[in-house]
């Protein structure tokens, strides 16, 4: 879904949740806590699909642009993993 409809979805997997558990302020830190990232349920998928859209329409205001998406934001957290930069 994410890589035909960029616009309204971003990849999920255990890598963003564990990339999001990285940002102590995160309003739906509570609901990160209790999904079992290698073994993410639906409802997982809807509540981390809800923080991307949040965050691409968030910088979408920003900066005033409709530049960004949850697709656009996902692959930064991945590319960011374990603090380390993928190439």
């Amino acid at each position: 879904m994410a890589v035909l409809f960029p616009k309204w979805f971003g990849t999920v997997d255990r890598f963003v949740v564990e990339a999001l558990l990285e940002v102590p302020s995160l309003p739906e830190r509570q609901k990160l806590l209790g999904m079992k990232p290698k073994s993410l349920t639906h409802d997982d998928a809807v509540v981390l699909i809800d923080i991307l859209r949040k965050k691409a329409a968030q910088l979408n205001e920003l900066f005033h642009t409709d530049e960004w998406t949850p697709r656009k934001i996902d692959m930064i957290l991945w590319n960011q993993r374990d603090g380390q930069r993928c190439w």
